[in-house]
């Protein structure tokens, strides 16, 4: 059986408005000066560390405007707020709750977006949540997807 708790630490955190609006372009940039977040991008679908608007930077200089998108299902991106993976270097998730709330490690890795920034992000507009968790040993992966009620998607 596939114990979620035991898999908690390797996986993917996301998030996206519930209401969308749509935007297109022929044009991969990862500066969206004129969007305000994951939520806005549609095309080309290519994950990555996108710039939204002029930098905000918290007290520990992390860039509030900058989030890891991700193309996780067709439509808009998602914002990534937590990512753990195969790497061969690991961000130790072992930390202050200061850290947790300004956030650490690196976008493009492993890496927890800021308790503060998450707060910002979802005070805003109503949001999906969305959990994915892969068994780097076996493959096996859970897909939890969050909007009002919880649907198991396997």
């Amino acid at each position: 059986m596939y114990n979620l708790h035991e898999k908690a630490e390797e996986g993917l955190i996301l998030l996206r408005p519930r209401i969308l609006k749509y935007f297109f372009s022929n044009i991969l940039d990862f500066l969206q000066p004129s969007k305000i977040g994951c939520h806005e991008l549609f095309s080309p679908p290519v994950d990555g560390v996108y710039k939204f608007s002029t930098p905000a930077l918290n007290e520990a200089s992390r860039d509030f405007n900058e989030r890891y998108c991700a193309f996780a299902t067709d439509g808009a991106a998602w914002t990534v707020f937590q990512n753990r993976g195969p790497y061969i270097e690991h961000e130790n998730f072992n930390r202050s709750w200061m850290d947790y709330r300004n956030g650490f490690g690196m976008l493009d890795k492993e890496f927890w977006y800021g308790n503060e920034f998450i707060h910002q992000l979802v005070d805003r507009d109503d949001y999906e949540l969305r959990i994915e968790l892969t068994d780097f040993n076996d493959g096996k992966r859970i897909v939890i997807t969050y909007n009002n009620n919880i649907r198991f998607l396997f």
